[in-house]
């Protein structure tokens, strides 16, 4: 009986230390958005017209998406950067007075998140797939496009795989994903 004993414990350690390699390895990594708000973004309201302009310019009308010319831009990348500071700055929770309405803070999230998925694949610009950005080791396909990459918003950090909704929009959860096309969104 002793030596069975010892041979589950034993069998339980091994799997205790691979399930925290696994999770030290797929920990996420933080991105911090560190640039500056642009200098003419509303006192008042939440403007995407930064983000509007990008996709107008990058997004044809099929919806297919020129990450090459985007990635090749410094000031489209600069732009999107800037108003990426301003969804990490402003938030609903944390400035409720620039969003009215709920449609303004559904509005917030959805660009927000799209804003943030654009980014996410032009800094890993060229791939062919999401699924092509690899965590360590890789229980789920696309685990390190979609869990192991996080940004920072305000006061709390959010990951591509499932950002919270504001509780008097949803209690759940949402998710959303680029088609693995190459050059689409």
């Amino acid at each position: 009986m002793g030596y069975r004993l010892q041979y589950v414990i034993a069998l339980l350690v091994l799997i205790a230390l691979l399930a925290g390699g696994f999770a030290l390895l797929n920990r996420p990594h933080f991105v911090p958005i560190r640039d500056d708000i642009p200098a003419d973004f509303p006192a008042t309201g939440f403007s995407h017209t930064y983000f509007e302009t990008l996709l107008q310019t990058y997004v044809d009308a099929d919806g297919n998406v020129d990450y090459e010319s985007w990635h090749n831009s410094e000031a489209a990348m600069a732009l999107l950067h800037s108003y990426l500071a301003a969804v990490s700055h402003f938030s609903p929770e944390h400035t409720p007075e620039r969003f009215p309405s709920s449609d303004d803070e559904l509005a917030y999230w959805l660009y927000g998140y799209n804003a943030y998925v654009i980014k996410s694949v032009l800094d890993n610009w060229p791939i062919s797939s999401v699924t092509d950005v690899k965590a360590p080791v890789e229980a789920v396909k696309g685990m390190g496009f979609f869990y192991r990459l996080r940004f920072e918003k305000t006061s709390c950090k959010i990951s591509r795989s499932a950002a919270a909704l504001p509780s008097e929009v949803s209690s759940t959860t949402w998710r959303a994903s680029l088609p693995s096309h190459s050059n689409q969104s």
